[in-house]
C-alpha cells in the first residue's frame, strides 16, 4: 500500500481524491509543501511503520522511548517492556483522514523482575473503492483517461515478537523482530525488519535515557525492485519531578526525512484522570503546517483498566483522532530470577492480608540457630506475630552463655520526621528495638507492599528501595521482588546497620 508511487501510477485515477490523499500520506509524507520536500521522501517502503501506536505516547508529542513504561513500549523501546511488573493488554484504533484505518495492539508478559516478553501486531487498511484505470493515453488531457476497470484495496500488516532484559538495576535492554507483509490490488510483498534498544534509569535521580533503532532490514522487493525499509534512529529522555508529573523529549532522524523532535507533559490531577499536551516539530518545517505538530490528549483509569484518547491536527488533510484500551492483569512474575517465597513470606501474606500494618511495636517470635564457623555464634530469624509490613528478619549475633531470653520488636510508621523531602514516596518508617547486646548488622529484610499504594502513586514495583537514614543522608539499598498476590507485593533486600530504614520509592 505505500509501495513507491511509480509503482501505482498506472493504478490509480489522476482526478480520484481518495488516490491522492493516499499517495500524499503513504508514499511520500511531506510532499505538501514542495520547498520542505526531503531528497529521500517517499523512496521507502512499508512507511507505515512510522505511523505512532498508543494514544497516549502520541498525545505527548511522540515523544516516549524514555518512558516506556506501558504495553505500547513495544514500539517505542522494547527495552521499556522489563519495567512492567504484570501483564497489559492494549489495543489502538486511528481513524483518520479519507477513511485510513490503522490498529495496533499489543501484550507485555514479565517472566520475571529481570525479563520480559511481549507480541504486537499493527495493521494499516484502505477500502476496496480504489478505482482502477490503466492509465493508456494519459498524456492526454481529457479526463478520464480511460474507463475504470473496476476498484481495489490495499492493507500492510505486521507480526512482531519483542523480549527484553534488566542489567543490574539501571540498565535495561531488549530488541524486536518482526515480519511484514504489503498487500495492493493483488500485489504482494515481505519483508523482515527489527528493533533494539537500551533504557538507563539515571542513578540517584528521576531522570532516564534512551537509544532506539527502528526498523533495520534489508529491502522490500516489490514488482521487480527493491525498496529500502524506513530506518529510524532515536534518543530521548524523560524525567518525573513528582508522582504525578512526567515530562519527555524525543529526537528521530530517518533516512527519508530530516530531523524531528518531539516533547510532551503528562499530568494526574486526579487518581483516575491523566491529562496530557505536547509538540512536535520537523527541521525546515512541519509538512502540514505548525500547528500540525500540536497534539494533546486525555485518559481515565479504573481498576486497571484504562481509556486514553489523543488529537492531532494534520491542515487541510482534517484532523486525526487515537483511541486506546489498556489493561492490566493481575497475578506474580512466572519462576526466573525471583527468589522463591519462603515459608515465613507466605504465612505473612496469608495472615489477615486485608488489614493495615498494627499500630505499635510489633513483637517477633526468634528462632536460633548456632553457627559452628563462631564460639557463640547464632543466625538469628524473626517472624512477626501479628499483621506487619515487615514480617521476617534475619540476621547473625553473638551472645554469651549467661544472656537472658532475647527480644525484638518493630515499630512501623508512614508519618515520620525521616520520611525526606517528599513524604509521598515513603510507604513505612521502621526502626527496630531489642536486647542484643551488640548493634545488628547485615540485616536481612523480607517486607511488603500494598499494589494500591503504588498505583495510586503511578509507580512500580521495580521502583521499591530499602533506604538507610543516616542525619539527612538517605542511602537506597536494592531490593528483589520474591513473590506477590492480589494485594502485596513482597521483597527481600538487606541493611547493614539497624538503625532506622525506609521503605519507599526510589525513582
Amino acid at each position: 500500500m505505500d509501495i513507491p508511487f511509480q509503482s501505482l501510477k498506472n493504478r490509480l485515477t489522476a482526478g480520484g481524491r481518495r488516490a491522492a490523499v493516499l499517495g500524499l500520506f503513504l508514499l511520500v509524507p511531506g510532499t505538501l509543501i514542495a520547498a520542505k520536500i526531503h531528497p529521500k521522501a517517499g523512496t521507502t517502503s512499508a512507511a507505515f511503520l512510522k505511523i505512532a501506536p498508543g494514544a497516549r505516547a502520541v498525545s505527548m508529542g511522540e515523544s516516549f522511548a524514555a518512558l516506556a513504561d506501558d504495553a505500547t513500549a513495544l514500539y517505542w523501546n522494547p527495552a521499556g517492556i522489563v519495567q512492567l511488573d504484570h501483564p497489559e493488554f492494549t489495543l489502538m484504533h486511528n481513524e483518520s483522514f479519507q477513511d485510513l484505518r490503522f490498529v495496533f495492539a499489543g501484550y507485555v508478559h514479565p517472566l520475571s523482575p529481570r525479563h520480559a516478553f511481549g507480541v504486537s501486531t499493527s495493521g494499516l487498511f484502505v477500502k476496496s473503492d480504489l478505482e482502477r484505470r490503466s492509465g493508456l493515453g494519459e498524456n492526454i488531457a481529457e479526463d478520464p483517461l480511460t474507463e475504470s476497470e473496476g476498484s481495489f484495496g490495499a492493507h500492510d500488516i505486521a507480526m512482531a515478537f519483542s523480549y527484553a532484559r534488566r542489567f543490574g538495576n539501571d540498565w535495561m535492554a531488549g530488541g524486536t523482530v518482526k515480519g511484514v507483509q504489503q498487500v495492493i490490488d493483488g500485489e504482494r510483498a515481505q519483508g523482515a525488519a527489527a528493533d533494539l534498544g537500551v533504557l538507563w534509569r539515571i542513578p540517584h535521580s528521576r531522570w532516564q535515557a534512551a537509544a532506539v533503532i527502528q526498523h533495520i532490514g534489508p529491502p522490500i522487493r516489490f514488482i521487480g525492485k527493491s525498496y529500502k525499509l524506513p530506518l529510524n534512529g532515536k534518543l530521548g529522555v524523560s524525567w518525573r519531578p513528582a508522582s504525578t508529573l512526567r515530562l519527555t523529549g524525543d529526537l528521530n532522524q530517518s533516512i527519508d526525512n530530516y530531523l524531528r523532535a518531539g516533547t510532551g507533559l503528562e499530568y494526574d490531577p486526579l487518581r483516575f484522570l491523566s491529562l496530557r499536551v505536547g509538540y512536535k516539530h520537523r527541521l525546515n518545517g512541519n509538512e502540514l503546517g505548525e500547528l500540525s505538530g500540536l497534539t494533546a490528549g486525555c485518559g481515565f483509569s479504573i481498576r486497571g483498566y484504562s481509556i486514553d484518547y489523543a488529537f492531532n491536527p494534520a491542515g487541510d488533510l482534517g484532523n486525526t483522532h487515537r483511541v486506546s484500551l489498556t489493561a492490566r492483569f493481575g497475578g506474580g512474575s512466572a519462576p526466573g530470577d525471583t527468589a522463591p517465597a519462603t515459608t515465613g513470606e507466605a504465612e505473612a501474606e496469608e495472615i489477615d492480608e486485608g488489614e493495615e500494618s498494627s499500630e505499635g511495636p510489633v513483637p517477633f517470635r526468634l528462632s536460633l540457630k548456632r553457627r559452628p564457623t563462631q564460639k557463640n555464634s547464632y543466625r538469628v530469624e524473626a517472624e512477626s506475630q501479628k499483621p506487619s509490613d515487615v514480617y521476617r528478619l534475619e540476621f547473625n549475633a553473638v551472645l554469651s552463655s549467661t544472656a537472658g531470653p532475647m527480644n525484638l520488636t518493630v515499630l512501623e510508621t508512614d508519618d515520620g520526621d525521616l520520611q525526606g523531602d517528599d513524604g509521598q514516596n515513603v510507604y513505612r518508617l521502621v526502626t527496630l528495638q531489642h536486647n542484643f547486646p551488640a548493634t545488628l548488622k547485615d540485616i536481612t529484610v523480607h517486607f511488603r507492599v500494598k499494589k494500591e499504594w503504588l498505583r495510586l502513586r503511578k509507580a512500580r514495583a521495580l521502583d521499591i528501595r530499602l533506604i538507610r537514614v543516616e542525619g539527612t543522608r538517605r542511602i537506597p539499598k536494592a531490593v528483589q521482588i520474591t513473590g506477590e498476590n492480589d494485594e502485596f507485593v513482597s521483597f527481600t533486600g538487606v541493611v547493614s546497620k539497624e538503625g532506622p530504614f525506609l521503605l519507599g520509592i526510589v525513582r
